[in-house]
Protein backbone atom coordinates (compact mmCIF):
# COMPACT_ATOMS: atom_id res chain seq x y z
CA UNK A 1 0.00 0.00 0.00
CA UNK A 2 1.55 2.96 -0.69
CA UNK A 3 1.84 6.20 1.88
CA UNK A 4 -0.83 7.09 3.20
CA UNK A 5 -1.63 10.36 5.50
CA UNK A 6 -4.59 11.66 7.37
CA UNK A 7 -6.31 14.22 6.76
CA UNK A 8 -5.97 17.46 9.24
CA UNK A 9 -8.70 17.22 11.53
CA UNK A 10 -9.20 18.53 14.99
CA UNK A 11 -10.36 17.04 18.20
CA UNK A 12 -13.67 18.60 17.64
CA UNK A 13 -14.17 17.14 14.25
CA UNK A 14 -12.87 13.80 15.40
CA UNK A 15 -15.32 13.84 18.43
CA UNK A 16 -17.96 14.67 16.14
CA UNK A 17 -17.62 11.89 13.64
CA UNK A 18 -16.43 9.12 16.45
CA UNK A 19 -20.32 7.50 17.01
CA UNK A 20 -19.98 7.26 12.54
CA UNK A 21 -16.22 6.35 12.45
CA UNK A 22 -17.01 3.51 14.65
CA UNK A 23 -19.80 2.00 12.28
CA UNK A 24 -18.54 2.96 8.80
CA UNK A 25 -14.73 1.90 9.52
CA UNK A 26 -15.72 -1.01 12.24
CA UNK A 27 -14.09 -3.65 10.03
CA UNK A 28 -10.82 -2.16 9.54
CA UNK A 29 -10.74 -0.96 13.24
CA UNK A 30 -11.46 -4.57 14.32
CA UNK A 31 -8.44 -6.15 12.04
CA UNK A 32 -6.36 -2.91 13.54
CA UNK A 33 -6.91 -3.93 16.92
CA UNK A 34 -6.97 -7.65 16.19
CA UNK A 35 -3.28 -7.41 15.10
CA UNK A 36 -2.47 -5.47 18.27
CA UNK A 37 -3.36 -7.65 20.34
CA UNK A 38 -1.10 -10.19 18.50
CA UNK A 39 1.84 -8.24 18.70
CA UNK A 40 3.92 -5.38 20.89
CA UNK A 41 5.77 -4.47 17.48
CA UNK A 42 4.01 -1.18 15.65
CA UNK A 43 5.47 -1.84 12.54
CA UNK A 44 3.75 -5.40 12.15
CA UNK A 45 0.09 -3.70 12.22
CA UNK A 46 1.11 -0.81 9.82
CA UNK A 47 -1.27 -1.98 6.79
CA UNK A 48 -4.09 -2.10 9.57
CA UNK A 49 -3.30 1.34 11.10
CA UNK A 50 -3.06 2.56 6.99
CA UNK A 51 -6.63 1.04 6.03
CA UNK A 52 -8.09 2.54 9.67
CA UNK A 53 -6.59 5.89 7.94
CA UNK A 54 -7.65 5.28 4.54
CA UNK A 55 -11.43 4.44 5.63
CA UNK A 56 -11.73 7.79 8.14
CA UNK A 57 -10.57 10.16 5.01
CA UNK A 58 -13.17 8.16 2.77
CA UNK A 59 -15.61 8.77 5.52
CA UNK A 60 -14.66 12.64 6.09
CA UNK A 61 -14.90 12.92 2.89
CA UNK A 62 -18.66 11.87 2.29
CA UNK A 63 -19.36 14.48 5.47
CA UNK A 64 -17.58 16.91 3.56
CA UNK A 65 -19.30 16.00 0.13
CA UNK A 66 -22.90 15.48 2.02
CA UNK A 67 -23.48 17.28 5.53
CA UNK A 68 -21.13 19.93 5.44
CA UNK A 69 -22.59 22.94 7.34
CA UNK A 70 -24.27 20.18 10.18
CA UNK A 71 -21.08 18.46 10.25
CA UNK A 72 -19.20 21.61 11.01
CA UNK A 73 -22.06 23.16 12.68
CA UNK A 74 -21.71 20.30 15.29
CA UNK A 75 -17.95 20.22 15.17
CA UNK A 76 -17.71 24.16 16.71
CA UNK A 77 -20.06 23.54 19.57
CA UNK A 78 -18.02 20.78 20.27
CA UNK A 79 -14.75 22.88 19.87
CA UNK A 80 -16.26 25.65 22.07
CA UNK A 81 -17.96 23.31 25.11
CA UNK A 82 -13.81 21.50 25.58
CA UNK A 83 -14.63 18.67 23.53
CA UNK A 84 -17.60 17.41 25.66
CA UNK A 85 -20.59 16.49 22.88
CA UNK A 86 -22.78 16.11 25.92
CA UNK A 87 -23.58 19.54 25.56
CA UNK A 88 -24.51 19.51 21.75
CA UNK A 89 -27.61 17.38 21.26
CA UNK A 90 -30.02 19.81 18.85
CA UNK A 91 -26.25 20.35 17.07
CA UNK A 92 -25.76 16.33 17.03
CA UNK A 93 -29.57 15.59 15.74
CA UNK A 94 -28.90 18.00 13.36
CA UNK A 95 -25.87 15.85 11.91
CA UNK A 96 -27.56 13.03 12.30
CA UNK A 97 -31.03 13.70 10.38
CA UNK A 98 -28.33 14.85 7.53
CA UNK A 99 -26.27 11.69 7.49
CA UNK A 100 -29.29 9.33 7.70
CA UNK A 101 -29.61 10.41 4.18
CA UNK A 102 -26.49 9.68 3.40
CA UNK A 103 -26.24 5.89 4.62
Amino acid sequence: MAELRAENRTSSSLYAASHIIDKYCEAANANWFKCKAETEDPLHCVEQSKAVVKCSNELFKKIDANCPKEFSKYADCIFRLNNDFRWCPKEQAQFDACWSKVV
